[in-house]
């Protein structure tokens, strides 16, 4: 059997559907990727054929990467003492009646895995280099919909539950 040129193998690549780049990467990884982004594979595709073609990585590269890749020091979440913000930054939420009126201070929260950190100016708040002027319209920016910027990032006070005595 003849094999195909490098460049037409990548060409037709091109020309899949996410059916058939899914059906070839079972073919060339023996096993099912797990993601549907179609430009994704094409890229691992590329690259199992060129290096079946051409070469993979040296022994020296190989065992470079096994080296690096000590299975002990790799962390799927960071500790949970970690702290990615500077040393003024306050990550407990202010009493609501101090809060959001201290300028200077940083309000934090927590959404779908990434950390936001507000900075609470004279007038307003800035995130991520924009100002804003309340903590409604930055929490519009963080999550594209719209929330109490109070609640949001926990400035409210609990409810407290109410007990029957009688």
């Amino acid at each position: 059997m003849q094999v195909k040129p490098l460049a037409i193998q990548l060409i037709e690549l091109q020309s899949m559907n996410t059916v058939q780049l899914k059906a070839r990467y079972l073919e060339l990884f023996g096993e099912d990727v797990r993601s549907n982004n179609r430009q994704f594979i094409i890229r691992r595709l590329s690259w199992r054929i060129q290096a079946s073609l051409q070469g993979g990585l040296t022994k020296r590269a190989l065992d470079r990467a096994d080296m690096l890749a000590n299975l002990d020091d790799i962390r799927l979440k960071p500790p949970t003492d970690f702290n990615p913000l500077p040393a003024n930054v306050v990550r407990t939420a202010l009493p609501k009646s101090e809060a959001p009126s201290l300028p200077g201070t940083y309000l934090t929260r927590e959404y779908k895995g990434r950390l936001h950190a507000v900075k609470v100016l004279e007038r307003g708040f800035e995130y991520e280099g924009k100002e804003y002027r309340s903590l409604t319209a930055v929490t519009l920016a963080i999550t594209g919909s719209k929330w109490s910027g109070r609640h949001f990032f926990g400035l409210t006070e609990a409810r407290k539950e109410m007990t029957n005595d009688c």
